[in-house]
């Protein structure tokens, strides 16, 4: 191979273009995402028990769902939240486990306890949850129309112009309520008459109906037949016979008001303060988000000049302008690495032609790499880039390596095509060693499993990749090229040749010291254990600095948003959370690099264990100008935010960034007891002790005040003398005051419902004095049937495992590591009163995961070394020395630690990621320079005289390849760009690991040599 593309340069340099061409093209069609795709699997079942309290969800629906579907394949972990009305069940599953086929089975067995639900639960709903179907566009619709026009404008014509947008999965609106046919009934007048609203229900449900009565055929002809009884017009309705007493027709509008109105509203909206209604884009789980982002925005522009006066839509946010310059900034990472090393390598040929020899593969390399990734399907992504950047400075070294082996032939006088040929043919077995290793460390990564496993297996194939089409440029282009442009008579600048020959003749100088003070220590063995104690002592004190360094899962980027939840007490009406709402706005209004501020009431962002729906409930989402646009950090504004909003009375309010990847808060306590008052109780005393703790922020639990309820209990001997059902009397009570739907009108096109319910329902009193027919002709009130009562009742009762639990929710405060703030809490609770028998704390969500990541990394870096020491004592054809090689990986885990510690970045499985890269890294030095030294052994030298020598020739290549591997991070390592926050932390440990393991290599190295080796001579 290395001979062919030295004779025929030509095709060599043809299939290069080519490969380019084909490259350059592959990254304008590859889809951008901030991450790649992770499948984790989640189902919901969502079963409605309408009039039902959270207790009687608990008991009536949430245990025997539980214990029907928990026996489900591939189950992990099984959690109900009973609220209200409705109970809402989460299944995770085993990540690769089979969605369709889990939903399948759930159905199956809901089936077989149907029959077995109280009268009045509805069938349950089951529904494939993919955390990769998130919003991706936030709008508004708000202008000078009232707010019913508005959400009706929003309903029936906005949402629909952008449902149609290819990779759009739904259209979400907050902050309105659709328009209905509202049969408003007069309570004396149905009194008077012996009727009840369920009463209109049945005419209505019984009278307003289109229904298809098949076809005719007549002369060859066939006509569809349709019963048409629907009614066309509101006075048409209200004509509609209601029943028929005493030879008296009763009409409808004999006994209510017909009108169209909107439905109860439960939501509201506003775009800095103003009225509006909210809309969010979200996109398939298979769909790309910048796409889907640009498709919505060309509709967006076009659509503004078309919409109806008085209404005006607005461009909130969205997620692709920052997955647009994320990978802006990580592709410039790339450029500029590159541009760093080419200067780096200038700085030591002085010599352009031997510069362009080895520059050129550069770009070609991360060329590749994309037409490599787009062939393997994958995006752009911030771990793929990654893999692209990494490789700059890296597997230059390939490049560099063969090249000081041809300038050294052509040094002995040999001609260029001579020298492309044998020099790269001599360091053939060194530099495929030296790409092996970064090859085999991937290897593992490859069959990890879990959330990791599907995170980072695209980063190591990709990089397997990159590695392979490294070394075959370096044993294909390296030495066409030099063959071609670099010659024994290279004319070179004046000025170039005086450096150079002062830059050589230095370097020269200083590895002769350097090798004199090898000397000295190796002659003195009290002198090597001291240096060999001494790295050792560095090594074990960086476990020391691991755990003042601590961990975390994943950096959290600065996406320019804090997200400000509030929750009220649960008596309030909307009316008067918006109206505190509206006073907190105008505390933070005025906060530097505020661009605007979206608030939602009654619906906001939740995850399992705590609640997302209520009137009592809001969330703020301040959106600020981008990072580089502003002096002040997010987490600075989110603490001036967090200041301001201090001390408020009657209100709980959590400040949180937008997360990274799902899973709500990064810290999730699982509290688990029998009692709900017992684990109240020690929910609201961790919450107590952690409230003035500098580790934690946005500190909640699922721990709330019961709400008032009325309670409605039928006495069931009164109801069997007058031969009335106690589930009627329910029925009646519910469409008195929430309303029942009992059919459909339709008008323009339009379909609303019919809801039938009383004109005046407010007030205890009421309810209590509600009139139902008795005897023919006499009312009988509410509380003649029932006994009325005011309770307070729990707002939410939630289950883990089927079992009850009270949630903790935390996040790190700025700086603090994860796993130090998991550590602490733990002692808090354990250290602190004893819980009670019977009940247990568990961590869950993010700590979980970082603790299985952390527990896969470890796995996967005992594999990676063994690996290595396999492939290095193949290579070497010795089981010993590949020992002294392997002694360079604690080395570069020492500067990886040091450097974090320095810079005060926390180990992610970002910086776990690259601790594994560099176990393949950090060997190349004692490679080279062990392989020459076992070959001037081979020729007779003693040991350590072959170590110095092998110092003396491979000394340049290894300052080069060093540096130049630290210069290709160094734009990675120091960036401060939009989504440089996954980036630099793997950066900065990679450029720490290379300089320390470089440093201590050549000087541990050839101690331990000599100590070990044994030459022929011996």
């Amino acid at each position: 191979m290395i001979s062919f593309s030295v004779r025929r340069w030509v095709a060599i340099f043809c299939l290069m273009i080519a490969v380019t061409g084909l490259g350059l093209n592959s990254y304008r069609k590859l889809p951008l995402e901030e991450l790649p795709k992770t499948d984790v699997p989640y189902i919901t079942v969502i079963t409605v028990y309408p009039g039902a309290s959270p207790a009687e969800i608990e008991t009536d629906v949430a245990k025997p769902v539980e214990d029907a579907i928990s026996s489900v394949d591939g189950l992990k972990n099984l959690s109900s939240s009973c609220l209200e009305n409705i109970c809402q069940t989460f299944l995770e599953f085993q990540v690769g486990v089979n969605t369709d086929q889990a939903a399948n089975d759930i159905r199956d067995k809901l089936d077989t306890i149907i029959r077995d639900f109280p009268d009045g639960v509805e069938k349950p709903i089951v529904l494939k949850y993919d955390i990769n179907a998130q919003p991706v566009v936030s709008m508004a619709v708000a202008g000078t129309r009232p707010l019913d026009e508005l959400f009706d404008y929003a309903d029936n014509e906005f949402k629909d112009y952008f449902a149609t947008v290819k990779g759009v999965a739904e259209v979400r609106l907050i902050g309105g309520a659709k328009r209905e046919v509202q049969i408003l009934c007069d309570r004396d007048k149905l009194a008077a008459r012996g009727l009840t609203a369920l009463d209109l229900v049945a005419a209505i449900k019984s009278e307003v109906k289109l229904i298809p009565a098949g076809r005719i055929t007549q002369d060859g002809e066939e006509f569809p037949i349709k019963y048409d009884a629907d009614y066309k017009t509101f006075a048409h309705l209200e004509t509609l016979e209601i029943a028929n007493k005493d030879k008296s027709r009763i009409a409808l509008k004999d006994v209510a008001k017909v009108v169209l109105a909107s439905e109860e509203r439960r939501q509201a909206a506003f775009i800095n303060k103003k009225p509006c209604v909210a809309v969010q884009i979200v996109k398939k789980a298979d769909a790309n988000a910048v796409e889907v982002v640009k498709s919505v925005r060309e509709k967006f522009e076009s659509l503004k000049y078309e919409v109806p006066g008085g209404v005006e839509p607005i461009w909130v946010s969205d997620m692709g302008s920052f997955i647009e310059a994320s990978v802006d900034s990580a592709v410039n990472n790339i450029w500029q690495g590159i541009l760093l090393t080419a200067l780096l390598i200038f700085f030591f040929l002085y010599n352009l032609r031997t510069t362009l020899t080895v520059v050129v593969t550069m770009p070609l390399t991360v060329i590749a790499g994309v037409l490599f990734i787009y062939l393997m399907g994958y995006t752009l992504n911030t771990v793929t880039l990654l893999a692209l950047g990494l490789s700059v400075g890296i597997l230059i070294t390939n490049s560099i390596v063969v090249l000081e082996s041809i300038i050294q032939k052509i040094n002995e006088g040999k001609s260029s095509a001579q020298s492309a040929v044998m020099g790269a043919q001599d360091v053939l077995a060194a530099v495929i060693a030296s790409a092996g290793t970064n090859v085999v460390v991937l290897f593992p990564i490859t069959i990890m499993k879990g959330i990791i496993g599907q995170f980072f297996i695209p980063f190591a194939l990709a990089m397997v990749g990159i590695t392979v089409i490294s070394l075959v440029l370096s044993f294909t282009l390296t030495p066409a090229v030099a063959g071609q442009i670099i010659k024994k008579d290279n004319s070179q600048n004046k000025l170039l040749a005086k450096a150079e020959a002062f830059q050589n003749k230095y370097f020269d100088l200083c590895t002769e010291r350097f090798i004199k003070l090898l000397d000295g220590i190796i002659t003195r063995k009290w002198l090597s254990a001291l240096v060999l104690c001494i790295a050792a002592i560095l090594f074990v004190h960086s476990f020391y600095l691991v755990k003042q360094i601590g961990f975390t899962f994943l950096p959290i980027n600065d996406r320019g948003e804090v997200i400000v939840k509030l929750e009220f007490p649960p008596f309030y009406s909307l009316e008067n959370t918006v109206t505190r709402v509206a006073a907190v706005e105008d505390l933070i209004s005025d906060v530097p690099h505020l661009k605007n501020r979206l608030t939602t009431v009654g619906k906001i962002d939740g995850s399992v264990g705590q609640t997302s729906e209520g009137v009592y409930l809001a969330q703020i989402v301040c959106r600020f100008s981008d990072k580089t646009e502003r002096d002040s950090s997010i987490t600075d504004l989110r603490d001036l935010i967090n200041a301001r909003l201090n001390g408020l009375p009657d209100v709980l309010i959590t400040t949180s960034l937008p997360d990274q990847g799902g899973g709500g808060a990064e810290i999730k306590m699982i509290i688990r007891g029998s009692d709900l008052d017992t684990l109240d109780n020690i929910g609201e005393m961790l919450v107590k002790d952690t409230l003035n703790s500098s580790l934690v922020q946005d500190i909640d639990s699922s721990v709330r005040p019961k709400k008032k309820e009325i309670r409605v209990v039928p006495k069931r001997a009164v109801l069997s003398d007058l031969k009335v059902p106690a589930t009627r009397l329910g029925m009646v009570l519910r469409t008195a005051i929430e309303g029942t739907k009992s059919g459909t009108y339709k008008q323009d096109a339009r379909t609303y419902n019919i809801r039938v319910k009383l004109e005046e329902q407010e007030g205890i009193d009421k309810i209590a004095r509600l009139d139902l027919p008795g005897p023919p002709g006499y009312p009988v009130i509410l509380e003649n049937f029932a006994e009325i009562s005011q309770e307070e009742a729990p707002v939410m009762i939630s289950r883990h495992n089927k079992g009850r639990v009270v949630f903790y929710y935390a996040n790190p405060a700025f700086g603090a590591p994860l796993a130090k703030v998991a550590a602490e809490l733990e002692k808090k609770v354990n250290g602190g009163n004893p819980l009670p028998a019977g009940y247990s704390v568990s961590f869950s969500g993010k700590i979980e995961a970082m603790n299985e990541s952390i527990d896969d990394f470890v796995e996967v870096g005992i594999i990676a070394i063994i690996l290595t020491y396999l492939l290095l004592a193949a290579i070497l054809n010795s089981f010993a020395k590949p020992l002294i090689i392997l002694l360079t990986i604690p080395l570069g885990l020492v500067g990886c630690v040091w450097s974090l510690y320095l810079t005060g970045e926390s180990i992610s499985v970002m910086v776990l990621l690259g601790a594994v890269m560099l176990v393949g890294i950090v060997v190349n030095n004692a490679i080279l320079i062990m392989d020459r030294a076992n070959l001037l052994t081979e020729q007779g030298k003693a040991p350590k005289e072959a170590m110095f020598d092998a110092l003396r020739v491979e000394m340049r290549p290894v300052v080069m390849i060093t540096l130049a591997a630290v210069f290709g991070m160094l734009p990675m390592g120091f960036d401060s760009s939009l989504g440089s926050e996954l980036r630099t932390g793997i950066g900065l440990a990679s450029i720490g690991g290379i300089i320390i393991s470089a440093v201590l290599t050549v000087l541990l190295i050839p101690i331990i040599y000599s100590l070990f080796a044994k030459g022929k001579k011996q």
